[in-house]
């Protein structure tokens, strides 16, 4: 009978030490997201800039008397809009790398194993977990503005090049 209680308390523990590893390797995959989710931003930041750029020389070199500034204006508005999105973007995109910090340490740390120290860990984790979630959440809509507001932006500088171009 206590061997049995043994064996099967040791068991438990290899269940929860397979089911932190697995916690630990999603961990891994978020940091990897959040990666890709910054460079992405700081991508497109960089390409607005660039693309104001280019649009100024356009405008002060290449065309001489150049129509549609409409176009310019619109252009240029997308470009800053995609900037300011990204820079705002950009810490929210760092902060889930932060959060996954703290759960890696509530899960490695280990320590006792009584019912109080498992209850608070498993409501850190969570109070962890749902903070990524909302900055997750915040990024699916920076993207969409940044997304939109470059592409905007590019179609209108392609439209003022393609009309000064033929005058």
């Amino acid at each position: 009978m206590i061997l049995n209680n043994v064996i099967e308390k040791r068991k438990e523990k290899f269940r929860m030490s397979e089911k932190r590893q697995e916690i630990l390797e999603t961990l891994e995959k978020l940091k990897e997201i959040q990666r890709m989710e910054f460079d992405y931003f700081k991508h497109l930041g960089t390409l607005s800039t660039g693309s104001i750029l280019i649009l100024v020389a356009f405008f002060e070199k290449v065309f001489s008397d150049p129509t549609g500034e409409a176009w310019i204006v619109i252009s240029v508005i997308c470009f800053v809009l995609c900037i300011a999105d990204s820079l705002l973007a950009m810490p929210s995109a760092s902060n889930i790398v932060l959060y996954t910090i703290g759960i890696r340490m509530v899960l490695v740390s280990g320590g006792e194993d009584t019912e109080e120290v498992k209850e608070k860990a498993k409501k850190e984790v969570e109070k962890a977990m749902d903070k990524i979630n909302d900055a997750f959440d915040s990024l699916k809509i920076y993207d969409r503005v940044t997304r939109w507001s470059f592409l905007v932006g590019l179609i209108a500088f392609l439209i003022f090049a393609g009309v000064n171009f033929y005058n």
